[in-house]
């Protein structure tokens, strides 16, 4: 289980241009963090570095004190939940959110159990069977994290997840989102706004 990030000198270039530049950020267990800033300041970069989805150009990045900058995505223990809320439409609210277990081939009573606990920490439980069409803006980003959660990741990225939703429902979530990852056990939840 991860007990910190510690993100030292960490740059990223697209060939001239600097993206981040020398970034440094220290996480402890049980932290929820906000990178605020401009469009373009690179803080969804500097998320999908931490996700692996964009290679480091520079500098280190350590989770429970150990290098990880080539560790493949899937060995990171990482979730991310990106401002879209990627949801597949052909799908119950239940499907999208146990398609990660799926993926590694989670099947009959854990998975039941999984994806029934995810949906229970976003207070989703009566939409299972709805489809993602059926639910407010507010309710489909709770199923993205939902998804998200199914897997127990140690780290939980949320790039931008209140952009796409009206000011009463990003209020809500504002508080919302916090509680969630107090109950879900995740130790990190890191977000940009």
């Amino acid at each position: 289980m991860a007990e910190m990030i510690k993100i030292e000198n960490v740059t990223k270039r697209f060939g001239d241009f600097v993206a981040v530049d020398n970034a440094n950020l220290t996480i402890e267990e049980q932290e929820f963090v906000v990178l605020l800033g401009p469009s373009g300041c690179g803080k969804s970069t500097l998320l999908r570095m931490i996700a692996e989805l964009e290679k480091i150009t520079g500098g280190t990045l350590e989770i429970d004190g150990q290098v990880v900058n080539d560790v493949p995505p899937a060995q990171r223990g990482i979730a991310m939940v990106f401002q879209s809320y990627a949801l597949w439409p052909h799908m119950s609210v239940a499907d999208n959110v146990g398609y990660p277990l799926k993926l590694r081939r989670i099947q009959g009573s854990e998975y039941q159990r999984r994806v029934a606990h995810a949906l229970a920490q976003v207070a989703l439980e009566p939409y299972a069977q709805r489809s993602p069409q059926e639910l407010s803006g507010g309710q489909r980003q709770r199923v993205a994290l939902a998804r998200c959660l199914v897997t127990d990741p140690a780290v939980v990225l949320l790039d931008e997840p209140l952009a796409n939703l009206d000011y009463k429902l990003r209020e809500e979530l504002r508080v919302e989102i916090p509680k969630i990852f107090e109950k879900s056990g995740s130790i990190f939840g890191i977000s940009t706004r």
